[in-house]
């Protein structure tokens, strides 16, 4: 993967020729965070990250095929509106932001096929204990209670459809 990115000179990547990411970070660092002025929008997040799991369940359920651009599409359009908010830019819709990338990364994404399903099943895992762990207990502070109450059933739904694929 790292031969078709073509890292360049001090691990800059090709495609940010304009340093708009070292831009963002150091403006980034100078933002301090208000988690009151956002609940409705982290609420929103909160419901959208699990339902993660149930698209990818549907995949499998279905016998899809599961390519890393419909992960990509989901953690970009989740990420771009965290960082929107963040940073004061609001969510303009997935369109919008996917012609912001060039077409070669579009391209290069719709490509790639998940090689290997433990891959996927690791991923999930990762994503549950995340949220339960560390994204929940800050939503019940903030009187937000559905969200520890999707942990399990979603956990329960991945092990049995664990065990059928695997």
């Amino acid at each position: 993967m790292s031969k078709l990115w073509r890292v360049g000179q001090k691990s800059k990547l090709l495609f940010d020729r304009e340093n708009w990411g070292n831009i963002a970070l150091e403006k980034a660092k100078k933002i301090s965070f208000r988690f009151e002025s956002y609940e409705f929008e982290v609420e929103n997040f909160a419901i959208a990250l699990p339902g993660l799991c149930y698209i990818v369940a549907g995949y499998l359920v279905r016998k899809e095929y599961i390519t890393s651009m419909d992960f990509v599409a989901w953690i970009r359009r989740n990420m771009m509106r965290i960082s929107g908010f963040l940073l004061d830019i609001w969510d303009e819709g997935t369109r919008r932001a996917e012609k912001r990338f060039p077409d070669k990364i579009n391209r290069y994404y719709r490509t790639i096929k998940i090689d290997s399903i433990e891959d996927l099943w690791k991923s999930l895992d990762v994503i549950l204990e995340w949220f339960s762990v560390f994204i929940v207990p800050r939503l019940e502070e903030r009187g937000i209670p559905h969200a520890l109450k999707e942990v399990a059933p979603i956990k329960a739904t991945i092990k049995k459809l664990y065990r059928h694929y695997a």
